[in-house]
């Protein structure tokens, strides 16, 4: 159940379910990839993709917390993280046997 497709999988799998050869679709791939990246990196923060999904920059604030094997306090600095929230039709085609 812990099946991962890494980026040169995709590009196979994507290849053989177009019409467009090898290296065609790994330019579309990597250029998919980037473009995501790219834009979450910049000012934007939500890259949405019809029938996809949504990618969303969320800013954590600093907090702080108890570091656990000496009991000292320490402060996490303020980052950002990146959630992806499925589209209804592909929840939905997801989980049609359910």
């Amino acid at each position: 159940m812990n099946n991962k497709i890494n980026l040169n999988q995709l590009v196979e799998l994507f290849s053989e379910h177009s019409t467009i050869n090898k290296n065609a679709s790994e330019d579309f791939v990597r250029s998919f990839v980037d473009l995501i990246t790219g834009t979450l990196q910049g000012e934007d923060e939500i890259v949405k993709v019809k029938g996809f999904g949504t990618f969303k920059k969320i800013r954590v604030a600093e907090r702080e917390s108890i570091n656990v094997n000496t009991g000292e306090r320490i402060t996490i600095s303020a980052y950002n993280k990146i959630q992806f929230q499925p589209d209804a039709d592909l929840k939905e085609t997801i989980n049609q046997p359910y």
